[in-house]
């Protein structure tokens, strides 16, 4: 199974044609990723029944779905949003699940949409049944999360311990994994006990927009004179039981080199405040470890132009998982 995240900077905010444009970039890379799941973040929209109108349609365009009921045949998009897998955020930035169908099928009743009260985006997942390498199929959830850009002091952590807590109770719920953009820096750690994300900022010249990513230092006049990243929220995620899938296999891995470290924002020529660095991951509930095989973060040419961040993939095989949630439906 390929289970891909992919933020597509504010996609249908502008009917510009340089940003028509950007948009036929965006579905042609999410067509070359070849996902049978595929987290969105940053579907622009001024209201929920656009929101999921435009979803459905990005779907639509790449060859996937977004429709976890039947569509109607005659009803508007009023209608549709609750037959569509989308996530409404205050913001007008939106989530997204979307899927082929023909690889893989929605559990009936599972999808859930957080409340967009508790979290600056959002919060979606849904439990689909998949097929493992031995011919069986597994109940397994996958979601999509967008973080607050805000932070630390603006409940980043708290959102991070609400999604962590939507994968890992009740005990007995099935295996998971989340794409997000989670707008921070990791603190899941190579096996020699050091951070696998090296600190993006604490090398750059100060810039304000550091000071919601940063904790800060001065000396006794006042003057900063430190920075370094804040790892709260990937702290709250490690410690709520949602690894990141990339470095579970990095361990796993280092007899052979590993995986290599890869940014997934940062590429663009324009962007100066900060370097490259890796806010983009596929989390997973720690039962799916087993299961991992492969995770690239895709930064051909192509996907550099679309977005200004890049995708995940992870492929897993169900039949690894190991707390097994079978289904013979």
């Amino acid at each position: 199974m390929r289970f891909g995240t992919y933020n597509v900077e504010k996609l249908f905010g502008s009917d510009a044609p340089g940003e028509r444009k950007r948009h036929e970039l965006v579905c042609e890379v999410i067509r070359g990723l070849n996902v049978d799941v595929l987290a969105v973040q940053e579907v622009a929209a001024a209201f929920p029944e656009q929101a999921a109108e435009r979803l459905a349609e990005l779907g639509r365009r790449v060859g996937l779905t977004a429709y976890h009921r039947e569509p109607g045949t005659d009803a508007g998009p009023e209608y549709q949003i609750g037959k569509i897998a989308v996530g409404i955020s205050p913001h007008d930035l939106h989530l997204g699940l979307l899927w082929n169908p023909d690889r893989v099928e929605v559990v009936e009743g599972t999808f859930r949409s957080y409340p967009k009260e508790n979290m600056h985006h959002g919060l979606i997942k849904m439990v689909f049944r998949v097929q493992g390498s031995d011919g069986a199929f597994y109940e397994v959830q996958h979601g999509s999360t967008h973080l607050t850009p805000f932070g630390p002091h603006a409940g980043r952590a708290d959102e991070a311990v609400r999604v962590a807590s939507a994968f890992t109770r009740p005990l007995d719920r099935p295996p998971g994994l989340v794409g997000g953009d989670w707008n921070t820096t990791s603190a899941d750690r190579s096996s020699d006990g050091t951070f696998y994300d090296p600190d993006p900022y604490a090398d750059f010249p100060w810039n304000p927009g550091a000071v919601f990513q940063c904790h800060r230092e001065r000396d006794e006049r006042g003057h900063l004179i430190r920075w370094w990243a804040d790892r709260t929220t990937g702290e709250a995620l490690l410690d709520g039981g949602l690894l990141e899938a990339r470095v579970e296999l990095h361990n796993a891995t280092l007899a052979t080199g590993g995986v290599p470290w890869q940014a997934s924002a940062g590429h663009r020529s324009n962007e100066t405040t900060f370097g490259p660095r890796r806010i983009d991951s596929i989390r997973c509930t720690a039962d799916v470890v087993p299961a991992l095989r492969r995770v690239e973060i895709v930064d051909g040419e192509l996907a550099c132009r679309a977005s200004d961040h890049l995708p995940e993939v992870v492929e897993y095989d169900p039949a690894a998982i190991s707390r097994q949630v079978r289904s013979d439906a």
